[in-house]
């Protein structure tokens, strides 16, 4: 047989289809660009039916609606795709519901300079020179250094654990961005970077 026949065509049921729909609808509401008035609508029912409640107690009860929103858009909807071997599909509405391949990455507080070092060996390892590698990594970083860099600046400030005259910082979308990238030409990630695979929802 040949592969062409022997490709297994994606499949959804009318139960899975339906439930799609249910799921849409909640993250449209969860999502809705009325955002302030909905938080007020939310407010103004918990006033009223307890009279009297705490700031904490409402900000715990929209984390709760935020909470719910991540989990029909990361867990509930691609897991019913996946299931189906799809990453999108258009419902009768005529809206479409895609699942994209997300990441996050981060860097601890306490593994900075490190992250730094590793990110600059990287780039030597990939043929550039020190001082090529070293103004790349820098540009991506929001602080410099009140030290004037080096290599073996850097790895004597690992190695004996000694921190920076000034804490280094990335913005996380640049981090996710490096990350992507390399993950893209198939480069190693320094070990010094977490990375959170994850999907998300998106209704068009």
């Amino acid at each position: 047989m040949s592969d062409f026949l022997s490709e297994v065509k994606p499949v959804i049921t009318a139960d899975k289809l339906e439930t799609l729909s249910k799921l849409c609808y909640q993250l449209k509401d969860l999502r809705a660009e009325e955002k302030e008035y909905q938080t007020r609508e939310i407010i103004d029912y918990l006033m009223i039916r307890y009279e009297s409640i705490s700031i904490e107690t409402i900000k715990q009860v929209l984390k709760k609606y935020e909470q719910l929103e991540h989990n029909i858009s990361q867990n509930l909807i691609p897991s019913v795709l996946n299931e189906c071997n799809m990453s999108e599909i258009k419902l009768k509405t005529d809206e479409r519901i895609i699942v994209e391949e997300k990441i996050k990455a981060s860097i601890a507080d306490k593994r900075s300079a490190q992250a730094y070092a590793e990110m600059i060996k990287k780039e030597q390892e990939l043929g550039k020179e020190y001082e090529v590698a070293e103004k790349n990594i820098a540009s991506l970083f929001k602080a410099e250094l009140r030290i004037e860099p080096s290599e073996e600046i850097y790895d004597l400030l690992i190695e004996k654990n000694i921190p920076y005259d000034k804490k280094l910082d990335i913005h996380w979308q640049t981090l996710n961005k490096y990350v992507k990238e390399k993950m893209e030409r198939g480069e190693p990630i320094p070990e010094s970077i977490s990375v959170f695979k994850y999907q998300e929802t998106k209704i068009k």
